[in-house]
């Protein structure tokens, strides 16, 4: 097992470590340093790092809400407690529909597509967890990776 944060871990449970849904602005940015940044708007409000977008919930005294990952935003850097994603295999912008299964298949891993998807022109498959992944359509081709709580204005 890897010492810092996986995409496995993060397909498998939600929670990309150190980052976890429910924790509150001030424990992201003490795990995670100031953000590149902010949204204008305060609903939802959220936080840019690199390819790593965060959404905190107004409802709930702007805990994390949502933990989503560009593949359009990779040449960016990612927070240092978060480096090690760089190097996972499944992080890339040519990680095909193929390539995830590959991957979780062996790991009991299953995924479910995403029936009502708001980007019609995308691919959707969810994880037992509830982490959503979207391929762009044309190729199928890793767009992003995403996780919400049950009721957050990001989701899809």
């Amino acid at each position: 097992m890897t010492s810092g944060p996986s995409l496995l871990e993060f397909l498998q449970t939600g929670t990309l470590s150190p980052l976890a849904i429910g924790m509150s602005r001030q424990d992201v940015e003490s795990s995670l340093g100031k953000p590149d940044d902010v949204s204008t708007s305060r609903k939802p409000l959220i936080w840019k790092y690199g390819p790593l977008q965060l959404t905190f919930d107004n409802a709930r005294q702007y805990a994390l809400a949502g933990i989503e990952l560009y593949t359009s935003d990779l040449d960016e850097p990612l927070p240092a407690a978060l480096c090690d994603l760089a190097a996972d295999p499944i992080w890339s912008k040519d990680t095909s529909v193929q390539t995830i299964g590959s991957h979780l298949e062996p790991l009991g891993i299953e995924l479910s597509p995403i029936e009502h998807s708001t980007y019609d022109d995308r691919i959707g498959l969810r994880t037992g967890a509830g982490v959503g992944i979207y391929f762009r359509s044309r190729g199928a081709l890793l767009d992003k990776i995403l996780f919400y709580t049950q009721r957050s204005s990001g989701q899809n």
